[in-house]
């Protein structure tokens, strides 16, 4: 009984010691990897708590109990129930996708000019009246693409170029919106850089709206990485680099994110924040937006939500947020097989004072 009970309040205090970091700077202990693994403290407490509690009686299953209490608001970022809600046309429809440049990388025109027009065709059928892009490439085929979004009804648009260099094309990050855009501004941690946060002032029949487009700083882990057939040293060096580039990520979005917090603050209106955080819902980045903001997939979303379409295929790093006084009424996953990313999209209510 004794040895029960050490064991499972140790569990249960370094699941509390991953809660905690968080809300820490990242970069600072090791928060941020400690952080990642909330998941796995959440799952062995239940364990311990669904095994302990029958053999062993209340004491020794006391522990996980308060730390699964503790941590249910990650419990809460990671799975979610919710009715379907009727659809109202007056909802605000906002889709957020990280395109992955429409398969540009794959240097095949065929492919990359069949992909843009299936990405186009299947997003006009959801019928969004907001649509933020990330990884978006401008340009040959695009100004078809442009047009079809036009004549769909997304008229507006502002597009903030990153990358350029490409013979006729630019990558960046783009807004269409079916309502008018009156302000606009893009932010970015150097002059071409993939990774940007730009806003859009869109006038809705009921509201003026501050869309958020974000990109947050990329981890840049390759799959090759994960390759099982490396020798040992290939392992080392591999462990090494994921190591630092996951934790250069840590750093260079707690920054980013504080500015994005900063910009909000200084919205007059409500503000919706759409985008690829590359960050989990247990991190730094995620929890200082909910601070101020709500998040689309845990007031109405469903299931696990994982939103990474690439070589660790559980992960939700794409996220919606928006403003308290906005209910969101949807929220849905799209499991398309077109990018690295899958588009998410939700509805929203402005409900007055």
């Amino acid at each position: 009984m004794r040895f029960s009970f050490f064991f499972t309040t140790l569990i249960a205090a370094l699941s509390c010691v991953a809660y905690w970091c968080a809300y820490l700077q990242p970069a600072r202990f090791g928060a941020g990897f400690m952080a990642m693994s909330i998941p796995i403290w959440l799952i062995i407490n239940a364990i311990l708590f669904i095994f302990i509690w029958p053999k062993k009686g209340i004491k020794p299953a006391l522990p996980p109990l308060f730390a699964l209490v503790a941590g249910a608001r990650f419990v809460f970022s990671t799975v979610a129930f919710h009715p379907t809600a009727h659809a109202n046309p007056n909802d605000l429809n906002v889709v957020s996708y990280n395109v992955h440049m429409f398969g540009r990388h794959e240097q095949n025109k065929e492919l990359t000019a069949s992909l843009r027009k299936t990405v186009t065709t299947e997003l006009i059928s959801l019928q969004p009246d907001v649509i933020c892009f990330q990884e978006y490439l401008e340009g040959l085929d695009n100004t078809k693409i442009t047009k079809l979004f036009r004549e769909a009804g997304l008229k507006h648009s502002f597009f903030s170029p990153a990358l350029e260099g490409w013979v006729r094309e630019r990558g960046g990050m783009v807004i269409f919106s079916r309502y008018p855009i009156i302000k606009t501004k893009a932010f970015r941690r150097q002059k071409l850089d993939m990774n940007q946060i730009l806003y859009a002032d869109i006038v809705t029949p009921t509201e003026t709206i501050r869309v958020f487009n974000v990109h947050l700083q990329s981890n840049r882990v390759r799959a090759e990485y994960f390759e099982q057939d490396q020798d040992e040293q290939e392992a080392k060096r591999s462990i090494y680099l994921v190591y630092k580039k996951l934790n250069k990520g840590f750093e260079l979005r707690a920054k980013q994110v504080k500015q994005l917090e900063a910009e909000i603050a200084k919205s007059p209106h409500p503000v919706i924040v759409c985008g690829d955080f590359n960050d989990l819902p247990y991190s730094y980045t995620y929890t200082r937006t909910q601070r101020t903001l709500q998040n689309a997939f845990e007031k109405a979303g469903n299931g696990l939500g994982f939103s990474f379409n690439g070589f660790l295929p559980f992960l939700r790093i794409d996220q919606q947020f928006a403003s308290k006084n906005l209910k969101v009424t949807s929220f849905q996953t799209h499991r398309w097989p077109y990018s690295d990313h899958f588009p998410i999209q939700a509805t929203y209510r402005h409900e007055k004072p």
